[in-house]
């Protein structure tokens, strides 16, 4: 891996012929914004002499139409190209095994793999994959969001979040017979005694695993469908590293462990590896950001310990 001064030293040159496209760009965006800005605020002064409905309906239509037509394309073109000449060639630098696709994302297939959630994903998107190996471990992951579709009592359509931020798949070395998955035990912190009684009712999981450490059982539930293998995976040095993952990261954490591979979902209602157009990128605080971003997602390898070859396939 390349110093942080080495790889902004090698991308300055990249980084001032971006930031005058940039500056281009956003100079003529801009404009359109501020169209758009004007039609909000001349919709609201018009609704208070017509007082009708459609005065919203129309001034919203409108405005979406200005930034959606003359913003928005600046916008997501630069994003592009700061993706593409830039972020990629950070990646390459920090680990040049790793193959990087701004527009992919784990699969669907793999989100229910993990069976961390249950709920339906009637809406699945994603942005920013990244996999290859990390040391001795193989590992992918991306950001993903995943919403299930409800009904209101009025029939109307809407969507939940299930869940929306990091999701990471890597290899555990280890065949596994049964599958264990460790969720955030919102339940007990809720309900206390009451709150572990609910999770043994968790009739959609399999049983509870109560582990021995007091700290891991107020911020985590453990369900398994083999009791003894899932005390075998987390091990004492495991689970004191998931509350150190926990604690570093400070967002709620899931993981489960099936197929040989740890699945792992980190909630971040931002997003990562996000430039934003308004912000000069010649700076090297600013470049450093996605640097640590990244960094702190290779970093999970080494805080779960996953390149100590513990037990063998």
């Amino acid at each position: 891996m390349k110093p942080f001064d080495q790889i902004f030293s090698e991308l300055l040159p990249q980084l001032e012929e971006l930031e005058l496209s940039r500056q281009q760009q956003y100079k003529s965006a801009k404009k359109w914004r501020n169209i758009t800005i004007g039609i909000g605020v001349a919709t609201v002064v018009v609704l208070l002499f017509v007082r009708h409905p459609a005065t919203i309906f129309i001034g919203g239509l409108i405005a979406a139409a200005f930034y959606f037509l003359g913003y928005y394309p600046k916008e997501k073109r630069y994003k592009n190209e700061f993706k593409d000449k830039v972020f990629h060639r950070i990646i390459q630098a920090v680990n040049p095994s790793l193959v990087y696709n701004k527009s992919l994302f784990i699969s669907k297939e793999k989100y229910f793999e993990s069976r961390i959630f249950t709920g339906r994903a009637d809406k699945y998107s994603g942005e920013d994959y990244i996999s290859g190996l990390v040391d001795k471990t193989e590992v992918e992951f991306s950001e993903i969001h995943a919403q299930e579709r409800r009904r209101g009592n009025k029939g109307q359509t809407y969507y939940v979040t299930i869940f929306k931020g990091l999701f990471m798949i890597a290899d555990f070395h280890k065949n596994f017979k049964g599958h264990t998955i460790v969720l955030p035990d919102t339940a007990e912190k809720l309900f206390g005694f009451l709150g572990k009684k609910l999770q043994s009712w968790n009739f959609s999981r399999e049983q509870v695993v109560h582990m021995e450490n007091a700290d891991f059982e107020k911020e985590f539930v453990v369900y398994s469908n083999d009791q003894v293998e899932a005390r075998y995976i987390l091990s004492t040095s495991m689970i004191q590293r998931i509350l150190d993952l926990k604690k570093n990261y400070n967002t709620k954490v899931y993981l489960s462990f099936i197929n040989s591979k740890v699945f792992l979902a980190f909630e971040n209602s931002g997003n990562l590896f996000e430039p934003k157009f308004k912000e000069s990128i010649t700076n090297s605080d600013y470049i450093r950001v996605f640097y640590n971003e990244l960094c702190d997602c290779l970093s999970i390898i080494d805080d779960l310990n996953l390149n100590t070859r513990i037990w063998s396939k």
